[in-house]
């Protein structure tokens, strides 16, 4: 690939971006020497192309793990609903309560939380393209594992093995991402991936419906079910592993799509506060600075209560909605009433997500404040509401809001 010109002044639109090209001001700091010599180089337009090109390499391998993240973590909460009043029922054939089935949801919850900052801190040491292929691989297995299970004890192993394994999933795309675009430029790039994942819920209720129909052929609709899952995360991981680039500034490789100018300037566009592959692999002083603030808190404490809400709703609502009986006897068939769901929440992130990136008059916080506020008012109506259609609509309603 081609260098673009080290020799061309800067450009009106080079420094309408970046300032004047000896002294560079980044989020109020001057940078200067060869930041902003290197960074002088480089028009608006080519920063821009830069970033198109890390959208393909990263965004589209980054979306799909997470997609199959969220396919291979939602597959249990379907399979439940597949061949209802059959021998090859997954009640049936694992000998399990509904509590038992709650447990699991607890068990993998408890599990991912432990490995979310462990699994994190090797990220850095490993390179996100050995630790993002390690996770999927691992997690691939042990879901095309649960097929095996026969019992609650072996449903509570493979789900805290998967929650063990996928913790360390979405804050490490979250910190790649931080090593490659600015702090405004992360917005809509994580939308776009948690709007991608949300088909999901598509996959698995088409793949599940599909599949109870060769029901008992080989294997119980719910088996077929978690080993098509975990292949599909396995072959991933393989694509991951030798397709997905590490840092702008990594070493020239198949996988380095930047050449050594390009990918330095990725980095030099970077405010002095943002991830980098030089930084130290951990460090222990940072983390106690940030602990003290009341940012993470308060936001992580939302982020929990929050959570208390919309994770038990969403692990339960195959069953809750195939306990509707709108599609009469056909409750494999209720499978495709979470569609219209999803394709709902899709919907409703783009334009959120479209939306608050664009506006700056109303903080925020006020729009979470006031989502919480609604949840809460339409969580009393799934309560008090003794209508089918009633309850479904209630459910959808509370989809608007969740994005």
């Amino acid at each position: 690939m081609a260098t673009i010109e080290p020799t061309r002044s800067p450009s009106k639109d080079a420094k309408n971006v970046y300032g004047d090209s000896s002294v560079v001001p980044v989020d109020g700091i001057a940078v200067e020497g060869d930041t902003a010599e290197l960074r002088s180089r480089f028009t608006y337009e080519d920063a821009e192309r830069l970033k198109r090109k890390a959208d393909v390499r990263l965004l589209v391998l980054l979306s799909l793990c997470y997609l199959c993240k969220n396919i291979d973590n939602n597959v249990i909460s379907f399979v439940p609903t597949l061949n209802k009043g059959k021998p090859t029922n997954f009640y049936n054939m694992v000998n399990i309560s509904t509590d038992n089935f709650s447990y699991a949801s607890t068990v993998y919850t408890a599990c991912f939380m432990l490995a979310e900052i462990p699994s994190n801190i090797t990220i850095k040491w490993a390179t996100p393209r050995l630790h993002f292929s390690r996770i999927i691989l691992l997690w691939g297995i042990t879901c095309a594992c649960t097929a095996a299970v026969s019992n609650a004890g072996g449903l509570f192993a493979c789900r805290a093995l998967l929650g063990l394994f996928e913790g360390g999933l979405w804050p490490g795309i979250l910190y790649q991402l931080t090593c490659w675009y600015r702090p405004d430029e992360l917005a809509v790039r994580a939308t776009f991936l948690i709007t991608l994942a949300q088909f999901a819920n598509i996959i698995v209720a088409v793949l599940t419906y599909g599949l109870s129909f060769i029901d008992g052929r080989g294997m119980a609709a719910w088996q077929w079910s978690f080993v098509i899952c975990g292949l599909f995360a396995v072959l991933l991981s393989v694509a991951v592993f030798f397709l997905l680039p590490d840092w702008p500034d990594s070493p020239p490789s198949f996988r380095q799509f930047l050449t050594p100018e390009e990918g330095a300037f990725m980095v030099a566009r970077l405010p002095p506060g943002a991830s980098r592959s030089t930084d130290s692999n951990f460090d222990w002083a940072a983390i106690k600075k940030d602990c003290k603030g009341g940012l993470v808190w308060s936001f992580g404490l939302m982020q929990m209560f929050f959570g208390i809400g919309t994770v038990g709703m969403s692990f339960w609502l195959p069953t809750i909605v195939s306990g509707f009986g709108l599609t009469g006897t056909s409750v494999s068939a209720s499978t495709l009433l979470l569609i219209p769901p999803a394709v709902l929440y899709i919907i409703t992130s783009v334009g959120f997500g479209y939306y608050l990136d664009r506006q700056t008059a109303v903080p925020k916080p006020a729009f979470m404040l006031g989502a919480v506020v609604v949840m809460i008012g339409l969580f009393f109506g799934l309560i008090f509401c003794q209508s089918p259609i009633g309850l479904y609509v209630l459910i959808m309603a509370s989809l608007l809001i969740y994005p």
